[in-house]
């Protein structure tokens, strides 16, 4: 009886085995073959920023704030947005900079006519985020409500809730990112 029992429980279990290779076997195939298939159990690609324009209903969509942006953003070495060009959310969740031409890496040939002198530069002051002010970030950066609204209405912004994100760069000025509707076609991953 005993044997009986163990015997039923091992071929339980080997079954169990059998039918869960036999299923991700059956899934990775369909994956390699359609592509439907592939975006139904890996997920799509979510762009996040295009042409150094900020979208925050794909950023919503991939349940991600305006900071977990700016924080990977500074990770992968860009501590200005302004230096990017495309953020995609990849299908595996990390998140894929392309810097705009200006803010590449730099290769040997960019490097061998040394330059002499360096600029210190600093990391931007975020003062609007999501169409909120920062107050403390604001006086921060050594400014004030009556600059914010003079900036705001320079860049086309009649108010700091049509704004998206905005900060101080290195030169004192205010970069805006206005709320653009809607998210971007994925297309091109397609």
């Amino acid at each position: 009886m005993a044997t009986e029992t163990a015997f039923r429980e091992i071929s339980v279990a080997a079954t169990a085995i059998i039918v869960y290779g036999a299923v991700g076997l059956l899934i990775s195939l369909l994956t390699l073959k359609s592509i439907r298939c592939r975006h139904f159990v890996s997920g799509r690609e979510i762009i996040l920023m295009k042409d150094g324009k900020l979208y925050p209903d794909s950023i919503k969509r991939a349940r991600l704030d305006v900071n977990d942006l700016l924080t990977k953003a500074r990770i992968n070495g860009y501590y200005n947005i302004s230096d990017i060009s495309y953020a995609i959310l990849e299908n595996n969740g990390e998140i894929s900079f392309l810097p705009k031409d200006h803010a590449a890496p730099a290769t040997r040939s960019d490097i061998l006519p040394m330059v002499k002198g360096t600029v210190a530069v600093r990391p931007p002051v975020y003062v609007i985020i999501d169409g909120k002010v920062l107050e403390q970030n604001l006086k921060t950066g050594g400014k004030d409500d009556i600059w914010l609204s003079r900036s705001l209405k320079e860049n086309g912004l009649s108010s700091p809730s049509e704004a998206f994100l905005a900060y101080i760069d290195e030169t004192d000025s205010l970069v805006v990112h206005k709320k653009v509707k809607g998210e971007v076609s994925q297309d091109i991953f397609s």
